[in-house]
């Protein structure tokens, strides 16, 4: 009895974990199928733009039995998408006020990360501590990056850095959009930061993911850089920019990966004018 007493944990723990993801996959293809349906349901009688509110979403997802109805329009890749928008090559576009839009140009939604190359890889030494790195979360991996120095090493190559930090935060914000031909106006859009610093007037906007996505939702670096830009022109004290970094936690293995891309958009307007200004890899073992 006591020999098989130590291997109870690990299975209960293996049991657990796997009604985890098996509830996690049918919240997911509910999900889907809540979108399929009211996208099939526009696309068949309603014009140009596809435009849909929370209203539609409660009533459809009331009956598939789908309990958080404010998470039913929110896919942060590409991959995620319900196969008939990929299809057609839609994606939900946030437009405020409770509205979304089934927009054209999953390449306009989505960007696809760049690939790191071999030199852009660097090999650190990590010491764990207590906490850090227990936590699985986005924003674990945030204050990983941050404590390790990484962040201050990717942005300002300099690991002495001591950057103002601002905690996450919703707000809202309006603003004007051009995708393609077609121009949309955001009211009140809710928007989500996971972490923000200021070093040298400065204001870095991070975005932070775990495990190996290939692309990321744009609106996800674009939504926090317009309301910046709009609360930070014409201020008293004065900026010297706004950078973007996205931040990705490869899966768990012997040692930790961390990879920081950091982008820009060439027009404000536009955010498919995202432009990637460097990128690098940081490999972290004991």
């Amino acid at each position: 009895m006591a020999e098989n007493e130590g291997f109870v944990p690990s299975i209960i723990s293996s049991s657990n974990d796997n009604r985890a993801e098996r509830k996690t996959n049918v919240a997911a293809s509910k999900k889907r199928a809540t979108i399929e349906q009211i996208y099939q349901s526009l696309k068949d009688r309603a014009p140009e733009p596809l435009i849909f509110d929370n209203q539609m979403v409660k009533q459809i997802t009331q009956t598939k039995g789908f309990g958080n109805q404010f998470d039913a329009t929110k896919f942060d890749q590409s991959a995620k998408l319900p196969e008939a928008l990929r299809n057609d090559d839609r994606f939900i576009l946030h437009l405020g006020s409770g509205c979304h839009c089934f927009a054209k140009g999953v390449s306009i939604g989505y960007h696809r990360f760049e690939t790191i190359a071999d030199d852009e890889v660097e090999q650190r030494k990590y010491k764990p501590y207590a906490l850090n790195g227990l936590d699985t979360s986005e924003a674990g991996t945030l204050s990983l990056a941050f404590n390790q120095r990484i962040v201050q090493l990717f942005l300002y190559d300099d690991i002495v850095a001591s950057p103002l930090i601002y905690l996450p935060r919703r707000t809202k914000a309006s603003f004007e959009i051009i995708l393609g031909e077609q121009r949309f106006n955001v009211e009140d859009l809710q928007i989500e930061r996971d972490l923000t610093i200021e070093h040298g007037g400065e204001i870095t906007v991070f975005e932070a993911k775990n495990g190996k996505p290939l692309d990321f939702n744009v609106f996800q670096l674009y939504n926090p850089y317009r309301y910046l830009k709009a609360l930070l022109t014409g201020a008293e004290s004065p900026y010297a920019g706004i950078r973007l970094v996205y931040l990705v936690k490869g899966p768990a293995q012997k040692h930790i990966e961390l990879a920081l891309w950091e982008y820009t958009f060439e027009d404000e307007l536009r955010p498919d004018s995202i432009v990637c200004r460097r990128k690098r890899k940081y490999i972290l073992s004991k």
